[in-house]
């Protein structure tokens, strides 16, 4: 590792910090440390740190903004790679925006609607980055990213350089390719129709509030904990089986969001992870479903 720093610090390809604490990067405020924590200054940084990541055969893991991931409490070893908001220009045309894989989901929407461009008012509230929200295929109100998405470039494993057309990302719910795939997504060029600007700022509104009634908000959380099974809602499921409200240490089913699960003041991976499994035996010997997690869990136990 120390290797790896010095060279990072010498050709100046980006930030680093050291045994950085992961809860400060996820909206759970859960985590362990990351041996290193890095923020590319551009492109050419990120691929120039790939390439050596492999050289000295240590481990990365690219991370948005933390909204929809699980870190153990032993933390990440190797690389935690954050991508910053401008690691590439954001440009609008008639009908389509470029944007930086690192740049917020919700920032963006509101500005399309400001440019009078319609498509993305669902993402309003979203927490997620635009390279995050593509890997996880987010969405809400009946529609989601692969509804947006034209193309994307990535850099692989190797640091090289790919860009993928919407057709080849195998999107399904809250799933791409991706997942399956060493990859960061550093730009998309993203789709969208000539809108109203009023009418599209009245439906962002009206989803916010909607989010803001219907899912915890201003308390630490994470994302929708289980994909819902065919011509289910994991929420209600969880919810007839009474287990609103129930807690593991301070890991907790929200009282007001069965499938979104919040951390009451210090709650640890440990807690999430046993509340996790306690739901899915719940469910399992209650219905007969098999919960599958949508969050990403990563990292080492204590």
């Amino acid at each position: 590792m120390k290797v790896l720093v010095e060279k990072i610090e010498s050709m100046n390809l980006g930030k680093i910090r050291l045994c950085e604490q992961m809860s400060k990067h996820t909206t759970l405020r859960i985590g362990g440390l990351v041996d290193i924590f890095f923020i590319p200054h551009d492109i050419r940084s990120l691929k120039q740190s790939i390439e050596m990541f492999k050289q000295l055969d240590i481990p990365w893991k690219f991370i948005g903004n933390g909204s929809n991931v699980v870190i153990k409490d032993g933390g990440v070893r190797g690389v935690v790679i954050k991508l910053p908001e401008n690691i590439s220009n954001t440009e609008f045309s008639d009908h389509s925006i470029s944007v930086s894989g690192g740049f917020s989901l919700t920032k963006l929407s509101i500005l399309a609607s400001k440019a009078s461009m319609s498509g993305l008012e669902f993402a309003c509230g979203i927490p997620g980055t635009i390279g995050g929200a593509i890997y996880m295929n987010a969405g809400g109100y009946g529609s989601e990213m692969s509804d947006v998405v034209n193309y994307i470039h990535v850099l692989d494993e190797n640091g090289e350089m790919h860009s993928m057309h919407r057709d080849e990302l195998n999107f399904g719910p809250r799933k791409s390719i991706l997942q399956g795939k060493k990859w960061v997504v550093y730009q998309a060029n993203l789709k969208l129709i000539e809108g109203n600007k009023e009418s599209s700022i009245k439906r962002m509104k009206k989803f916010m509030n909607h989010r803001k009634q219907t899912q915890p908000y201003g308390i630490p959380s994470v994302g929708s904990v289980f994909l819902n099974p065919p011509n289910e809602y994991s929420g209600q499921i969880i919810e007839a089986s009474g287990l609103k409200g129930y807690r593991m240490g301070d890991a907790q089913v929200s009282e007001i969001h069965a499938n979104h699960f919040v951390n009451k003041g210090q709650a640890t991976a440990s807690d999430f992870l046993k509340l996790m499994e306690h739901v899915k035996k719940v469910i399992a010997d209650k219905y007969n479903i098999n919960l599958i997690p949508e969050v990403e869990i990563l990292g080492e136990n204590l």
